[in-house]
């Protein structure tokens, strides 16, 4: 599987939005933060999506959490 593949069958398990809305999420987030989304799978500590995008700051992951929620109508973790 690609690592697009990947994140977007990791997002379908939180989220009942439609598989466009998933892909162009998982697009943008891969162009935008391709070496953190990259950790992310990788990880085997199970950490948030958020977390690897913004490190122990919990107002930037929320921040993050929600410009995502917003902007593409998926929920990241």
């Amino acid at each position: 599987m690609t690592e697009k593949q990947l994140l977007i069958e990791d997002l379908k398990l939180i989220n009942s939005c439609t598989d466009e809305e998933i892909e162009v999420a998982a697009e943008y987030l891969l162009t935008r933060y391709p070496q953190r989304v990259s950790n992310y799978l990788d990880d085997e500590n199970n950490l948030a999506l958020a977390y690897h995008i913004c490190g122990y700051d919990g107002k930037c992951q929320q921040k993050f959490i929600e410009d995502i929620k917003f902007t593409h109508n998926v929920n990241v973790f």
